[in-house]
């Protein structure tokens, strides 16, 4: 498995060298703020689980909550199968990357007055990459 992810990085660093080759520098402004906000949602999202596991007490004794139906269903999750956890988790921080990275770069695009063609080719390179970094982090061990 670390042979498929050394060649997946390297060709995500072909793909980089080629966008910067094509575009310039500043196409990859917004590639990091796409990652930083996955990150912080998913961070958050296991601060609020965790923290939520740890104030009802004997979580793990209790049987599967429905998915719709409550709201501890996260929390029961993070306490039984952090890894079930990890997916839905994952999930949810790309969808919130996706919309607040999306909010930001055009800000950033806005007041820095860059072509937003450009932004997006970078937004959508650190669209791939954190979908990288999420099966990663949903499927490593840990």
């Amino acid at each position: 498995m670390k042979r498929v992810w050394f060649a997946v990085l390297l060709i995500v660093v072909f793909i980089a060298v080629l966008i910067y080759w094509f575009f310039g520098g500043y196409v990859f402004i917004s590639t990091p703020i796409f990652i930083l906000t996955f990150l912080i949602a998913f961070e958050w999202t296991a601060f609020w689980n965790s923290m939520q596991a740890k104030a009802i007490p004997e979580i793990e004794k209790l049987k599967e909550p429905g998915f719709f139906f409550s709201r501890m269903f996260m929390a029961w999750l993070y306490a039984n199968d952090r890894q079930r956890w990890a997916k839905y988790a994952a999930a949810f921080a790309y969808t919130v990357g996706f919309l607040f990275s999306l909010w930001i770069v055009m800000i950033v695009g806005y007041v820095l007055e860059l072509d937003f063609d450009v932004l997006l080719i970078g937004w959508i390179f650190g669209m791939f990459v954190t979908l990288l970094l999420a099966i990663e982090l949903t499927t490593g061990k840990r």
